[in-house]
C-alpha cells in the first residue's frame, strides 16, 4: 500500500490496516468505488501526516453509521466522512471556507477556465486574505485536488470527484454544510465587478 511507504515511521503492523478493520470500511464502502479513494486519501493527507490516527478517525466515523441506515441509503458512510473532513475547518474560517467551495462549484459548474478565475482573484473578488483562504482550505486534501505549484494563487484547487459535490448542493445530504451555488455565483460577479471599478477609478 503506498501509505505505508510513505510513512515508514508510523506504519509498523504487519498487515496495515489490520483486517477487522479493513472488513469494517468495505463493508461501510457499499461498493462505492469512490468511498475508498477518499478514506485512502484521507489517510494519506500531506497535511496531517499522521496515517494510524487518520485511520482510528475513520473507524470511528463509519462505526457511527448503523448498518439499517446503510441499507436505505449506499451514500450514508461517505457522507459522514464528508462531513467529518469539512468539520476540520477551523469554525471561525468555516464562512471562509464555503465561500470558497461555493465559488469553486460556481466555477465548475460554468467550466471556467482557471487563467480567468485562479484562486488570487477569487479571493479578491470575494475580500478574502489568502492566507485565510489557505488556512481555510488546508484539511481538506482528501476532497480537493490542489496542483503542485509554488504559487497556488496563480490556480484553484479542483473536485477530486462530483459526489462531493452533489453532497454539497443536496440539503438532505449536506445538513449545515449546503452550499448556495446561485448565491456565490452572484458574490463572485459582483465582487468581480466592484474590482474592475475600482481599476477604472
Amino acid at each position: 500500500m503506498e501509505i505505508e511507504h510513505r510513512y515508514p515511521d508510523h506504519i509498523h503492523e504487519t498487515p496495515w490496516p489490520a483486517q477487522n478493520q479493513f472488513l469494517r470500511i468495505t463493508r461501510a464502502a457499499c461498493g462505492l468505488f469512490i468511498f475508498a479513494e477518499v478514506i485512502i486519501r484521507f489517510i494519506g493527507d500531506p497535511s496531517i501526516r499522521n496515517p494510524i490516527a487518520q485511520l482510528r478517525c475513520v473507524i470511528s466515523i463509519i462505526s457511527k453509521v448503523p448498518a439499517s441506515q446503510l441499507q436505505r441509503n449506499p451514500l450514508a458512510a461517505l457522507d459522514a466522512l464528508y462531513e467529518a473532513i469539512l468539520s476540520q475547518v477551523p469554525c471561525e474560517l468555516l464562512k471562509v471556507a464555503k465561500d470558497l467551495i461555493g465559488t469553486l462549484l460556481f466555477l465548475d459548474h460554468k467550466s471556467a477556465k482557471i487563467k480567468d478565475f485562479d484562486l488570487c482573484r477569487i479571493c479578491n473578488s470575494l475580500d478574502i486574505a489568502r492566507d485565510d483562504a489557505v488556512t481555510a482550505l488546508h484539511r481538506l486534501h482528501s476532497i480537493l485536488f490542489f496542483p503542485k505549484t509554488k504559487d497556488i494563487g496563480k490556480t484553484r484547487p479542483r473536485f477530486y470527484h462530483t459526489s462531493f459535490r452533489d453532497f454539497l448542493e443536496d440539503p438532505s445530504r449536506s445538513n449545515g454544510y449546503l452550499i448556495d451555488v446561485k448565491e456565490c455565483g452572484s458574490a463572485l460577479f459582483w465582487g468581480s465587478q466592484a474590482l474592475a471599478d475600482a481599476t477604472l477609478c
